[in-house]
Order: structure tokens, then sequence, then C-alpha cells
């Protein structure tokens, strides 16, 4: 009969492939190289930011103010975040300097937006325009901002 045990995980080469373990202390140091590999060079003509718009489609910015006497708190947070998911679109909120995904619940309660706080939302891609009016409608609707 056999105990429980932790086994460890190496990062040497174990498989014929020479495929490297991926192990929680190097599994963010690959995702960094990833992204580095991946960043677009300055010499790159694609990484201009117009390039970039006319693959994405339209960047639109709204200003809300928050009226709820609450806030913007869980409820109306994770009814935002569902309705942004139904866009292709990127949906961030920026209050002061802190940008978050308008996708994200969770991230969206991380900026603590209390009555009185103004707040940025964008909206980027192809279906903004669309997602800009029901994110917006919806906030109204669930008495978070008056328009």
């Amino acid at each position: 009969m056999r105990g429980g045990c932790v086994g460890i995980i190496s990062e040497e080469p174990t498989s014929p492939t020479n495929e490297v373990v991926m192990t929680p202390h190097n599994a963010r140091e690959r995702i960094t190289e990833t992204e580095k590999s991946a960043a677009p060079r300055a010499d790159d003509s694609s990484s201009s930011r117009e390039s970039q718009e006319a693959m994405t489609g339209t960047t639109l910015e709204q200003a809300l103010l928050i009226t709820n006497p609450n806030g913007f708190h869980l409820r109306p947070a994770a009814a935002f975040a569902e309705t942004a998911r139904k866009f292709q679109c990127q949906v961030t909120i920026r209050k002061d300097s802190t940008t978050v995904n308008g996708k994200s619940p969770l991230d969206l309660l991380v900026l603590a937006a209390a009555e009185g706080t103004e707040l940025i939302l964008e909206v980027s891609g192809a279906d903004a325009e669309a997602a800009l009016k029901a994110l917006v409608d919806l906030l109204t609707t669930l008495e978070v901002i008056r328009t």
C-alpha cells in the first residue's frame, strides 16, 4: 500500500522530444518569453496605431459618473461583465491611472467606484458602437449612472 507523497517536477528535459516540463517556478518566465517574442518590433510597420485600429475597428470612449449610493457594486459589475462578454470588441474601464478588463467582474470591483466616481468606458473593435450603447443602457437601467 502506498502512502500519499508529493512528487517533484523536474525542469530538465524528460521526454524523447526534449520538452521542458512546466513548473510554477518557470511558468511565468515562459509566458514572459512568449509575450516578448510575440511583441511587435519598433521597426515593424504593423506596430503603428493606425494599422492596429484598422485591424480592430473603432475605438470609442465615454465618461460615466457613478450616481448609485452603493457605487458600482457586485451585482451591476457582474451584469456589466456578462453583457460585455457578448461582444467581440475589447472593453476596458479606467479610473484615474487604473485600467481594468470590463469583461471581468472581479477586475471591475478593483476600481472601488463609489458614488461620485468618474469612470472612462473604452471599447475597441468591430462591434464597439453596439457594445458601448448596450453597456451604457445597462448601467442606466440598473441606476448605476444617469444619462
